[in-house]
């Protein structure tokens, strides 16, 4: 009624008829799974009246943009298809899905104001990839979201290599469930040692899911994923549960000044109440602030980076350290790192692996580490792996690092190994 467009139900009358006429024919049919971007902002900005107005605008645009034959229709929400009878080429479809995305990219003007909304389009084909109305229909609607999940504002034919990530993906969320449950994550500690004191200064607590068939497995495997699915929330829950009883149950750990590094997911700090829930989370866990480094990518704070600040700075305000993860792999501005509550920068391991082999990757390092002395914040390397590295990162002041150089990450028994050592040792020292 909105759109005077059809509905799912005469489209998928109108998707029958074309399928039969296209099997006596043996002709090919083409169709187009449409969804908006940025339409929920908009909404929440302006309002239903609004979003109902750009939707009709949007409807006008796309009809604009048809043939006669064609069905334009909206599915609910943002979403709509287009079936496209007699298409005489995949390159046609092409030109189609290029046109209607040109369309959306001039500005609609509401309330007065300039708003720009793009187009995620997934393209299936009749009889290429099914000749089932519902399995052509999932089929577009998958290879959108591939759009979506890309960049958004684009187009994709449907492929095979679309299902075997879509079997992937609820694979891995099914398989992490069961891990929470079975006991099958575990945690690794790597050190990270101050080359003035050769002594141990903090630990990165490490998440592994020791998977039954693929072995261990890093977040890079399942992260996002969990992220996703949300399955995140128990994740961090589990971590911090588990650093808890490794580390601040072993009263020699308890004693040291050793601070611990734990890595957040940006769906964790989204979340409204995050800090307030995360400082009273650790205080059950009897882990206390000063301890605790929290790790964030750049990435993390730069779709609303006000509210980041904030929250960032109820956690420094209590006492838990922050610290920038992969630093320069990013696209934050350095203004932001002046704003954040950041005490620590720690420079990636693929810059610190171009030390050796590449003088713009050297430089860089030098300008990581001087930038970040002149604001005040700790600077740590990771992923040292040679006595070249480390004597250089020496050279320009960065004196606390980690990687392979000094230890692999460990299972927590070795690691309190270490610990204790080291304050035997320095115990022995102090009463000398």
């Amino acid at each position: 009624m909105l759109t005077k467009l059809p509905n799912r139900a005469m489209l998928y009358d109108r998707l029958d008829l074309a399928i039969k006429q296209a099997e006596r024919t043996g002709e090919v049919l083409i169709i187009m799974f449409l969804d908006l971007d940025r339409f929920k902002l908009i909404n929440d900005s302006f309002g239903h009246v609004v979003g109902d107005q750009l939707l009709i605008e949007v409807a006008e645009r796309l009809k604009a943009e048809t043939r006669t034959g064609d069905t334009l229709a909206r599915l609910g929400g943002d979403e709509f298809m287009l079936l496209l009878p007699q298409p005489t080429s995949r390159e046609q479809a092409q030109r189609v899905a290029l046109k209607l995305i040109t369309s959306m990219q001039q500005p609609f003007f509401l309330k007065n104001k300039e708003v720009y909304v793009n187009v995620s389009v997934g393209i299936s084909v009749f009889p290429d990839d099914s000749d089932d109305i519902n399995t052509l229909v999932k089929n577009a609607d998958m290879a959108m979201y591939e759009v979506k999940s890309s960049g958004k504002n684009g187009y994709i034919f449907y492929n095979d290599k679309l299902e075997h990530a879509a079997a992937e993906k609820i694979s891995i969320e099914s398989g992490l469930r069961n891990a929470i449950k079975n006991d099958e994550l575990e945690m690794f500690y790597q050190p990270q040692i101050d080359l003035k004191t050769e002594q141990i200064v903090g630990v990165e607590a490490l998440l592994r899911w020791n998977h039954p068939k693929l072995g261990l497995r890093s977040p890079n495997y399942f992260i996002t994923h969990a992220e996703e699915s949300r399955i995140i929330d128990q994740l961090s829950e589990w971590v911090l549960n588990r650093v808890a009883v490794d580390l601040f149950s072993d009263k020699t750990f308890q004693e040291s000044p050793i601070k611990v590094s734990v890595n957040l997911s940006a769906t964790d700090i989204r979340q409204k109440e995050f800090p307030e829930n995360l400082v009273t989370y650790i205080e059950d866990l009897h882990i206390k602030p000063s301890r605790l480094e929290i790790e964030i990518t750049e990435n993390m704070f730069m779709s609303d980076i006000q509210a980041c600040i904030y929250k960032l700075q109820v956690l420094s305000n209590k006492g838990i350290s922050i610290a920038i993860d992969d630093f320069g792999t990013g696209f934050s501005s350095l203004n932001y790192l002046r704003e954040l509550p950041v005490h620590t920068v720690k420079i990636d391991y693929s810059f610190v692996s171009e030390i050796e082999h590449s003088k713009k990757g050297a430089a860089l390092v030098a300008a990581i580490v001087g930038m970040a002395q002149g604001l005040g914040i700790n600077v740590i390397a990771e992923g040292v792996e040679s006595s070249i590295q480390s004597e250089y990162l020496e050279s320009l002041g960065c004196h606390i690092m980690q990687g392979f150089l000094f230890g692999r990450p460990v299972a927590v028994d070795d690691f309190l190994s270490a610990v204790t050592r080291q304050e035997s040792s320095s115990s022995s020292l102090s009463t000398t």
